[in-house]
């Protein structure tokens, strides 16, 4: 996609890393990227620029101040659209136009129209594949406008990481976390995604839970037990954020995984 120019559409479950995988890839390649949030309250004068009036020479003007995009399309750039399929379709076709590479069209500032740079491209983040939610745990998800998921020219599915991968990653970032403690961190969070992949609990796990669980942990630890301790992770970084009805579920897998202790 990014040989060719085409703009990507990322889908996945939330804390899979699409918009770290998009920032990760364009700073390998030596690319800058900008990131507009999507929600259903922006404008299209927060994407393309407003008019706002100035005193100059004691005397006030209008004056068109530019927008995240123009800014962004004049540059060699990654423009990043992140949770697009939570903004509102009527202020997305705001993008249609760019989406071409024809350029935006700028009626506020007399018709100007900015020209994209040959390297610049859209890449959209969201929970869903722009159908709508699949899943039934992403509210506020939107289906898109076939014609707006149309300029999108690769759909890319961002899936956790492998086991393997992840204990890795955590290995790195506590290098005093002991590795057989990672090795079970790991492994319970992918029980945690399975049932959640499969319906069984409503509550997954993000590589923002396991930084807060090895956090927690190491913390913990220095005044109780290693059993205690990891009761009260399981507890302040899973259970406590999951609907009664899936406690009991968490803390089924919690024991196949911990109950031998270390």
């Amino acid at each position: 996609a990014k040989e060719f120019g085409q703009h990507s559409w990322f889908h996945g479950h939330t804390g899979t890393g699409k918009t770290t995988f998009i920032e990760q890839c364009e700073a390998r390649l030596g690319f800058p990227v900008d990131v507009l949030n999507l929600d259903s309250n922006l404008e299209r004068s927060d994407i393309v620029g407003n008019i706002d009036i100035v005193v100059k020479d004691g005397a006030p003007m209008s004056v068109f101040t530019e927008g995240l995009l123009p800014r962004a399309m004049v540059q060699p750039m990654v423009f990043i659209l992140d949770e697009i399929d939570a903004g509102r379709p009527d202020m997305l076709f705001v993008l249609q136009r760019a989406l071409e590479n024809k350029g935006l069209t700028l009626t506020e500032d007399a018709g100007r129209v900015v020209k994209p740079h040959k390297l610049f491209t859209f890449a959209a983040t969201a929970n869903s594949r722009g159908q709508g939610d699949e899943h039934g745990w992403y509210q506020g998800v939107r289906p898109m406008n076939l014609a707006f998921l149309n300029r999108f020219g690769a759909f890319i599915e961002v899936n956790y990481l492998d086991e393997d991968d992840e204990k890795q990653f955590l290995k790195d970032a506590y290098p005093k976390l002991d590795t057989r403690m990672a090795d079970q961190f790991c492994a319970f969070s992918q029980l945690i995604r399975n049932s959640f992949v499969n319906g069984e609990i409503s509550q997954t796990m993000s590589p923002r839970n396991l930084h807060a669980m090895a956090n927690y942990y190491q913390h913990f630890t220095q005044f109780m037990s290693h059993s205690e301790a990891v009761d009260e992770v399981i507890e302040t970084c899973v259970s406590d954020a999951a609907p009664a009805d899936n406690q009991q579920r968490i803390a089924e897998l919690s024991n196949r995984v911990f109950a031998g202790g270390l």
